[in-house]
């Protein structure tokens, strides 16, 4: 499957023409959370990934959520809970990320050097040509692939 992405030019076009260039009644972000027992042991991994901390919340200094970014668009957020919801294998989960990188080799090596294991880096077929499944130290397993014409995401500087 090969997605199509509209220049930045033909989408703002598209916006005036439809009378408005940012409406008022539409979604203008999205910030995924995601639930994990330890914000400390998760802002590390994230970190490892390349994101950079940004506001936490701590009340009586308990570190409750983080909010991480790695571009304008690349944002997550961890909140602590007591128990991860549990896992029904029966079930669908509740979703993955689905990370973009410039290299795929550069962040398999960033991660290894900061202790974390990646699986390794596969075909993606019928996705994209190579890809990695990262888990975070709750569990949660995330893909990663590199940035290509073909992508479903732009690297900042292309939005």
């Amino acid at each position: 499957m090969m997605f199509v992405r509209k220049s930045p030019r033909r989408r703002e076009a598209q916006a005036a023409a439809n009378g408005a260039a940012h409406p008022d009644d539409t979604v203008v972000d999205l910030i995924p959370f995601i639930l994990v027992t330890d914000v400390r042991r998760s802002i590390a991994f994230y970190e490892a990934l390349g994101f950079r901390l940004g506001n936490t919340f701590a009340p009586d200094g308990r570190l409750e959520f983080a909010e991480l970014e790695s571009t304008q668009a690349a944002k997550v957020m961890v909140a602590r809970v007591d128990h991860l919801p549990e896992r029904d294998p029966d079930r669908a989960g509740p979703g993955f990320l689905y990370l973009y990188t410039h290299s795929l080799d550069a962040l398999r090596k960033r991660l290894l050097d900061h202790g974390f294991e990646p699986g390794e880096i596969t075909d993606g077929a019928p996705g994209p040509e190579r890809e990695m499944c990262v888990i975070d130290p709750d569990g949660h397993g995330h893909m990663v692939t590199e940035l290509s014409l073909s992508s479903i995401a732009s690297a900042p500087d292309e939005r």
